[in-house]
């Protein structure tokens, strides 16, 4: 009698067994993998946030810079009204001041700020650009708040 149950003593491991050790490292392996795909999906999200942090602190100085250069003088519009060089209204800005760079010969320019609507990205954009100030020459402002003098594009 012996002999027979020594014979059923086995020292491997049972299929039922194997099978419950490969469902829990499957299960592991499952749980590892969204862990690591939320903690992407976290760190995507948080430097997003963080380059648009970054870009904003830099347009608001460089505006900040810009408009603490601002010249006040007085301009000459085509119907001969004289108006300071300060003018805008809610959605838009013209002043006059210097083109920002580190070769500045203190040549000055038209800045126009405009906020607009983007169509293809639907959201609000600003938008800025400059042309050339020329003194005693009479400024043209179109019907939009655009800026400019005669025979200028």
């Amino acid at each position: 009698m012996k002999a027979f149950a020594d014979s059923r003593v086995s020292n491997g491991f049972t299929l039922i067994e194997l099978q419950v050790a490969l469902l829990l490292v499957a299960l592991m392996a499952v749980l590892l993998v969204g862990a690591l795909q939320l903690s992407s999906q976290t760190w995507t999200k948080v430097t997003d946030k963080q380059d648009l942090s970054e870009h904003r602190f830099m347009v608001a100085r460089m505006l900040r810079k810009h408009l603490g250069n601002m010249r006040f003088v007085r301009v000459r519009s085509d119907d001969s009204i004289i108006m300071t060089s300060f003018l805008g209204d809610g959605n838009q800005l013209n002043f006059v001041a210097p083109y920002p760079s580190f070769n500045n010969d203190g040549e000055l320019y038209w800045w126009h700020l405009k906020n607009y609507w983007d169509e293809d990205k639907e959201r609000d954009m600003l938008g800025m650009d400059y042309q050339p100030y020329l003194p005693g020459e009479p400024v043209i402002i179109d019907s939009e708040g655009n800026m400019g003098y005669e025979d200028q594009v």
